[in-house]
């Protein structure tokens, strides 16, 4: 696992408090939620507002993250893409369109026992590569919305899109144990 950059901590310390239940954030025409089955994750995306939304979550270009802390300490996920070869072109079918009032799922992951460990569970979140102990852990879902560029065969253009940062309400992820498997 890599060593806790400052950033890291910074980023997890800089969250505002949101709390369950809790109205998304001033203006955002969106709502992330993440939700917890066991040892799975799976975070939607749901547009509030009265007009079709277009949004862009690309695992490589704007990845959905995830914060996870256990007993006060953030996890620091393994960043693949900085070993990947991948095209960096915003295309336009990139955007996607969400109608009023409906949700999508985003990402979905699974926390899975490492062989041969005792009570280490991994998961791969997009790019991300998570591997933490057994126990209680408090996770959010972070999205940073800000591409809104795209260029497709030497035509170049601007969505319109909602640009922010929105975070999920916190919940609790229980993993190992004879109850939580």
């Amino acid at each position: 696992m890599a060593k806790l950059p400052l950033v890291a901590v910074l980023a997890w310390l800089t969250l505002p408090a949101v709390k369950p239940n809790e109205p998304a954030a001033a203006g955002a025409p969106f709502e992330l939620r993440l939700e917890v089955a066991g040892n799975n994750l799976r975070a939607h995306l749901r547009n509030r507002s009265a007009r079709p939304q277009v949004y862009l979550v690309d695992q490589h270009l704007q990845p959905l993250e995830l914060a996870l802390v256990t007993g006060g300490q953030p996890s620091v996920p393994e960043d693949r893409r900085h070993i990947m070869k991948f095209d960096r072109t915003l295309h336009r079918g990139l955007y996607r369109e969400l109608a009023p009032g409906t949700e999508v799922l985003l990402l979905e992951g699974t926390f899975q026992p490492v062989k041969g460990e005792r009570e280490l569970y991994e998961l791969d979140w997009g790019p991300f590569h998570f591997a933490v102990a057994g126990g209680s852990h408090r996770v959010r879902a972070l999205l940073e919305h800000r591409l809104d560029r795209w260029e497709d065969d030497g035509k170049n253009g601007r969505m319109r899109v909602w640009k922010g940062r929105l975070v999920s309400p916190e919940v609790e992820l229980k993993l190992g144990g004879p109850d939580r498997r």
